[in-house]
């Protein structure tokens, strides 16, 4: 299974979602922006996934991935999108989605990853 990090500022979709991935087997690490982000890739540089807004706080989400796949080589991408938009990352999901639309993204991301 993956392991996911999540880069949010809101603590209770942080929450949630750390909730759902590890109901269906996620290891998961959940932080409120990029700074803890970079720790988290540091110390743990397996991390699989990264879940992170398109357009956060701390800047726009290839450019944070950009930073973070310095110290976690294989890290994919999925992009939290308030719209239709230009594809980043390895994957997609646009708000407002269910837990069902985030498993898939996180999917997608480690498909296109094995399949390169």
């Amino acid at each position: 299974m993956p392991q996911v990090l999540i880069v949010s500022h809101d603590s209770d979709y942080r929450d949630v979602a750390t909730r759902v991935l590890m109901k269906a087997g996620h290891q998961v690490t959940a932080v409120p922006h990029a700074g803890h982000a970079l720790i988290e890739c540091i110390q743990r540089p397996t991390l699989s996934v990264l879940v992170i807004n398109e357009h956060g706080a701390d800047g726009a989400a290839e450019d944070v991935a950009r930073r973070l796949k310095r110290y976690s080589r294989n890290l994919r991408v999925v992009c939290m999108c308030d719209g239709p938009a230009t594809r980043r990352g390895n994957a997609r999901v646009v708000r407002p989605f269910t837990a069902d639309d985030l498993l898939a993204a996180i999917d997608s991301a480690c498909a296109t990853a094995e399949s390169r």
